[in-house]
């Protein structure tokens, strides 16, 4: 969270809806732009200009609220990455003879936890298990406990091999703007509460 908020600029940002208009059209603008990068995998220079300054716009008019309460809590479908890892198992998914599903990223800050889940089709995954904490008003730290792969009947485990953290810049009623530790951006969309997917 910015230096420059104070208890009244987050008190006013709770109790106003001066920014509802605005809000609505940076999402619609955000959303119109990430729509034909198929989750950043085909996203062109334009389109990731167009997607930063919607993101921008969407982490001022999130400033100076707090967006690590029990509202970020839940099954967060993937609309939008700049993650390396995960973009390169969504292009290459077809290497493990599998075609990638949806991805989810869920979170329950009561009970402390995240899982970061990959869906292969017709019934596999890839879950990356973490501890969550709660260190600011927008600011998350996670640590890898875990992973589990399934591709075929049965899952298997890997080692832990991780932390760090990210802040949720914005946090609407269905949609969700995260910008990690190594500078990348995440898009998500509230799909439920926080389900197991094990």
């Amino acid at each position: 969270m910015s230096a420059s908020c104070g208890p009244l600029d987050t008190l006013i940002k709770k109790f106003t809806n001066r920014d509802q208009g605005r809000r609505k059209a940076a999402e619609l603008r955000l959303l119109t732009a990430i729509e034909s990068t198929q989750r950043g995998l085909t996203a062109s220079p334009s389109s990731k200009q167009d997607i930063l300054d919607a993101v921008s716009e969407l982490e001022d008019i999130g400033r100076c609220t707090v967006t690590t309460g029990s509202d970020l809590s839940a099954t967060w479908r993937l609309l939008y990455t700049t993650e390396k890892e995960t973009l390169f198992i969504l292009k290459n998914a077809g290497w493990l003879g599998k075609e990638a599903g949806e991805v989810f990223q869920v979170i329950d800050v009561e009970n402390g936890s995240l899982n970061n889940v990959i869906t292969f089709q017709p019934n596999g995954f890839f879950i990356v298990d973490s501890s969550l904490d709660v260190v600011g008003e927008q600011r998350t730290e996670f640590k890898f406990r875990g992973a589990k792969v399934k591709l075929g009947n049965r899952p298997f485990s890997l080692p832990p091999f991780g932390q760090g953290w990210f802040d949720t810049v914005y946090l609407g009623r269905s949609l969700r703007v995260a910008k990690d530790i190594r500078g990348d951006t995440l898009v998500v969309e509230r799909d439920g509460p926080p389900k197991s997917f094990l």
